[in-house]
């Protein structure tokens, strides 16, 4: 399981041009679901989860990053990124590192679930979707996250 994590001012989720999800003052978390994740899904999502809460990449006053997700809770828009997952071959990605589509979906939905347990302001992206997302990085602040 791969996580991209990047702050934004904003974040607005489009799927045939309809707004489907949006935050402001947040993380857009882009996350890669890999063979194998199933294997170990509940632990692994509890895992994903806790990581992404507990670290600190919220800055204080002083423009440090000393507070996490948990202790300044901050809005989430949560999208299925499966070009986070990628071989290459030949200068070509490949996807063969990832689960079937139901499989990578039906992680994806326990993820959300967990976050929300946590954090009661997350949105997310239609799994398997086209989407085109609007969004204003600060920063730039993003972390990438291995699972």
């Amino acid at each position: 399981m791969k996580i991209l994590i990047q702050k934004v001012e904003y974040a607005k989720l489009y799927v045939n041009k309809n707004l489907i999800s949006e935050i402001k003052n947040g993380f857009l978390v882009f996350i890669g679901i890999e063979k194998g994740d199933e294997n170990t899904s509940e632990n692994k999502i509890i895992k994903a989860v806790d990581k992404l809460l507990n670290i600190k990449i919220i800055e204080d006053e002083k423009g440090k990053f000393r507070y996490s997700l948990k202790e300044k809770p901050h809005p989430l828009l949560v999208v299925s990124e499966i070009t986070l997952i990628p071989n290459f071959e030949e200068n070509k990605p490949e996807f063969t590192n990832s689960p079937p589509k139901e499989i990578a979906e039906e992680l994806y939905l326990k993820f959300i679930e967990k976050l929300k347990e946590e954090n009661s302001n997350v949105e997310k992206g239609i799994f398997g979707a086209y989407m085109e997302i609007e969004n204003k990085n600060l920063g730039p602040v993003s972390f990438y996250l291995e699972i």
